[in-house]
This record gives C-alpha cells, sequence and structure tokens, in this order.
C-alpha cells in the first residue's frame, strides 16, 4: 500500500491531474473531516465552510509537493499537519484581520509564506490557470482581490451576468480540482 502511495505522490508532482485526484479521494476524510472541525471552531463572518475546504485541499497538494520519502514520517502523517498548519493560518488571519494596529487603522496582514510555501502556491495556481478560461481567468484574478461583481465586469467590459456565470464556472472547477 505505501509503495502505492508513493507512486501517486510522484506522478501527482510530475503533473498527473489523475494521481493527484485520486490521492485527493483518498485523503478527503482527513481534509474535510479536519476543515469542518475548524470551520465549526471559528464562528467569524469572513471565511465560509467553503474556504475552510479549499484552503484543506491546497494544504493536501502543498503535501504532496513537499513530502520527503527519506522522512521518518508516514505521508497521512504529514499530510495532517500540513491540513492542521493550513487551517491554523486562516483563523490567525482572520483574527488578525478583525485587529487594527494602536491608533493607526492598518489591518495586520498575514506573515509572509515561507520560500518554499510560495513555490506550491505557484504550483497550484499553474493548476488552475490550465483549467479556467481566458475570461474565468481574469475574473478569478479580480474575484480574489475582494471585488465585487460591479467592478470586476467594469474593468473587463462584460456584463454582471457574464461574471456571475464565471464565477459559477470558476467555483466548479475549483471543486472538480480538489
Amino acid at each position: 500500500m505505501e509503495k502505492e502511495l508513493l507512486s501517486l505522490i510522484r506522478l501527482a508532482r510530475s503533473g498527473s491531474e489523475s494521481a493527484f485526484a485520486d490521492l485527493t479521494v483518498q485523503y478527503k476524510p482527513l481534509t474535510e473531516s479536519m476543515a469542518k472541525s475548524y470551520y465549526r471552531k471559528y464562528s467569524g463572518e469572513l471565511y465560509t465552510e467553503e474556504d475552510f475546504l479549499q484552503e484543506a485541499a491546497m494544504a493536501l497538494y502543498s503535501a504532496v509537493c513537499s513530502y520527503k520519502e527519506s522522512d521518518e514520517v508516514t505521508f497521512g502523517l504529514y499530510a495532517k499537519i500540513c491540513v492542521r498548519n493550513r487551517l491554523v493560518s486562516l483563523l490567525r488571519s482572520a483574527t488578525k484581520k478583525t485587529k487594527k494596529t494602536s491608533g493607526k487603522g492598518v489591518e495586520y496582514t498575514e506573515p509572509s509564506y515561507r520560500l518554499l510555501e510560495k513555490e506550491n502556491v505557484k504550483q497550484f495556481e499553474k493548476k488552475i490557470k490550465a483549467v479556467l478560461s481566458e475570461l474565468e481567468w481574469s475574473v478569478f484574478c479580480l474575484y480574489i482581490q475582494k471585488k465585487s461583481y460591479a467592478d470586476i465586469a467594469r474593468e473587463l467590459g462584460r456584463s454582471e451576468k457574464t461574471v456571475d456565470n464565471a464565477v459559477y464556472r470558476i467555483k466548479k472547477k475549483l471543486k472538480d480540482l480538489r
């Protein structure tokens, strides 16, 4: 079983979407249970349950990319630790975003990711870009900047309905990536 798992990890690292999909299915109980558990502990308005599920999925992807076979730890434990750390970071960022610096009114920001995490985010971004159309990618980039549908439509010279439809397709495609 461990050899099959390591083989899937190697294939996923080399860009096999089906291998990553298999890993996602295999570790879905772990990522979903942890995401839902952390979401229940957090009762803020900044993040939804879906945000926690997506963070857990990205953490699994990060674990696949950074796992070292020579480590003494199993991939399952390593993935669990990566997911837990990512969800804790999400909670910390939620807490920091609600606090203000003394007298200046500037929000705290999340500390910079380590170099390895930045590389994993870039790889995940490439996977996302590969499944989205040019319009969807443009909408996605503006949407994650928390721009309104009206602002996105204005900036892209499209209707709000077009933007709404693109966001729907983006969410569907991102769920399929998990």
